[in-house]
């Protein structure tokens, strides 16, 4: 039982940790934490940095806005479903009384949230990856190995 408790108890303090601010379209939590540390760009420079730093064609780049833009409802759906999973997960355990039982259907719901996102992404880069040249495509993984080599150097709590 004991055993039981640490763990619901380290979940529950990931949860905190890790899903209790709200992280904004622009990486902004709302919160003046001090100066930024170095991050990967904010999403709605992301392309436009992409296009320059592999070269993109104008067929490239053209396929690349379109791709985004069939997906962009589908991905403010899914940040949606995230964040009222957050606040509701937020809300049950600031409550007086535990609901073991609602914090786990919860904790489901983000889980669930969480793998779609990931998902959708991954086929987002496949669909990238695809159309681009092999001295792109050498470039992204380059960009991608940098910035997973940026983000270990961060504390855990800033990964994202």
């Amino acid at each position: 039982m004991e055993r039981f408790k640490s763990l619901t108890v380290l979940i529950l303090l990931n949860t905190i940790l890790g899903f209790g601010i709200p992280v904004y379209a622009d990486g902004d939590s709302g919160f003046d934490c001090g100066p930024k540390p170095d991050l990967a760009p904010p999403p709605q420079h992301a392309f436009h940095d992409l296009f320059r730093v592999l070269d993109l064609t104008d067929d490239q780049k053209a396929q690349l806005k379109s791709w985004h833009e069939e997906q962009a409802q589908q991905n403010h759906d899914r940040i949606d479903a995230q964040r009222k999973a957050q606040r509701e997960m937020h809300e049950l355990i600031t409550e007086d009384t535990i609901d073991e039982a609602s914090i786990r259907a919860i904790a489901v719901e983000l889980a669930d949230a969480q793998a779609e996102s990931a998902i959708a992404h991954a086929h987002f880069m496949q669909q990238v990856r695809s159309m681009l040249t092999s001295e792109q495509f050498e470039k992204l993984q380059e960009i991608e190995k940098e910035r997973r080599e940026r983000m270990e150097k961060l504390p855990p709590i800033l990964h994202r």
